[in-house]
């Protein structure tokens, strides 16, 4: 079972490696995990640095939605991102932009 402090140890992975693989991006995306072991959580990104907080901002102009089971499994690269979307894994709305963007950061 995946819990939040998996997730969030991957969100912190993530925030360390953002300058290098989305340099410049400037988002605010909501992660939506709904489930066992998941939770919401609102990514914030100025200029590639990202931040986390636990919570949905209703501000985000987008959003990822996707099990905590196969967040863990993106993040441990045994999910592609593209396949998680295209069998409706992950199901993402709003600014689409950012969310291409942020597949660099999956892969």
């Amino acid at each position: 079972m995946v819990d939040q402090a998996a997730i969030e140890a991957q969100l912190d992975e993530m925030a360390r490696l953002a300058p290098q693989k989305v340099p410049g991006l400037n988002a605010v995306v909501g992660l939506d995990m709904p489930g066992e072991g998941g939770g919401q959580w609102t990514l914030r990104f100025a200029n590639g640095d990202m931040t986390w907080t636990q919570g949905m901002d209703p501000a985000a102009e987008a959003t990822l939605k996707v099990s905590a089971k196969d967040w863990d499994a993106l993040g441990r690269k045994q999910l592609n991102p593209m396949t998680a979307f295209m069998t409706g894994r992950l199901k993402v709305s709003g600014n689409m932009a950012a969310i291409m963007r942020l597949q660099a950061l999956l892969q």
